[in-house]
């Protein structure tokens, strides 16, 4: 079903820029964004599997969901899961969803990177 979250879906996009640094300050700094970027903007490209059953009743949704992202010298690793209400898509509002992710970055020259994520989503 197109319409709905449920069943397989793959997702690929490139985003632009660097990692958020620096806070508040960093966005009114008097110094032009050129130079704190180091010049050319880097890249990332990110693919996201997920699938989507029905659960409690068939009221619910349920996408687990694996991703891979490159940028660079770095590789990114994720798995997780989205509870949405049935009837509902990433392109219109729910009353209420959740969604938690791990993660995990690999880099050249870093330590690897472990992360956890909770997201709840409420829209009225």
């Amino acid at each position: 079903a197109p319409a709905t979250p449920r069943g397989p879906s793959l997702t690929l996009r490139q985003d632009w820029g660097g990692r958020a640094q620096g806070g508040l300050e960093a966005l009114f700094a008097p110094d032009p964004l050129m130079t704190r970027s180091g010049g050319a903007q880097p890249s990332r490209w990110a693919l996201e599997a997920a699938y989507g059953v029905p659960v409690f009743g068939g009221r619910f949704t349920c996408s687990p969901q694996v991703g891979l992202g490159f940028a660079g010298t770095a590789r990114d690793y994720t798995v997780g899961w989205r509870l949405t209400p049935e009837g509902t898509s990433a392109s219109t509002t729910s009353a209420l969803s959740f969604g938690l992710q791990a993660g995990r970055r690999e880099s050249v020259m870093a330590q690897p990177e472990h992360t956890v994520g909770l997201e709840i989503l409420t829209q009225w």
